[in-house]
């Protein structure tokens, strides 16, 4: 059961309340061992490509689906790095939308 438009839908009934949203995020490394980035529309920086968990999606299959939607590659074989939480991983998008953040970290 995955919906697609979850958080926007509870943002209409909560507006800017902030949210405790789950993530995953991928370490990508090219050939080289660089590690890729990507342009974020809605902080306005660079980051890991990943996003956030909508119901019904394992932490791999949010980090895989992510990472496809993202840059556009396909991964496989993912390794949990850890899952991180608290007070530093609350945040305020330009908009006024604020969340706390909990993000699962892995590693191709």
């Amino acid at each position: 059961m995955i919906l697609t438009g979850y958080i926007e839908d509870i943002r209409k009934v909560v507006e800017n309340y902030p949210l405790i949203l789950v993530s995953s995020v991928i370490i990508v490394k090219n050939s080289d061992s660089k590690i890729s980035l990507f342009y974020r529309k809605g902080t306005n920086n660079l980051g890991l490509p990943g996003g956030y968990m909508v119901p019904g999606e394992k932490f791999e299959d949010t980090a895989k689906r992510e990472v496809m939607e993202k840059i556009g590659i396909e991964v496989n074989n993912l390794t949990l790095l850890s899952i991180f939480s608290g007070r530093e991983f609350y945040s305020e998008y330009p908009n006024g939308d604020k969340v706390v953040n909990v993000p699962s970290i892995y590693t191709t």
